[in-house]
């Protein structure tokens, strides 16, 4: 939900700088739905961080399949 209301008081970018510090420090993460990635407003702006977490050698499971196998994260079971 704050990624919509970010989006009506123009703060996304302020949410997802804040998201990314707070991942920063994150060895695995792991999503229990990926139903967002099918949203390309939303996927845009998570992408680079999950992204961000692989390159640094953290671990970006899926409980769940990704809507669109686009992104390379691994799903587990």
């Amino acid at each position: 939900m704050q990624f919509c209301d970010s989006r009506l008081d123009a703060t996304t970018e302020k949410l997802f700088e804040r998201l990314e510090g707070e991942l920063r420090g994150v060895d695995e993460l792991r999503l229990t739905d990926s139903a967002w990635l099918a949203r390309e407003d939303l996927r845009q702006w998570l992408e680079p961080l999950l992204v961000s977490v692989r390159a640094r050698g953290g671990r970006v499971t899926f409980l769940r399949a990704p809507a669109s196998d686009r992104t390379g994260f691994r799903r587990t079971m």
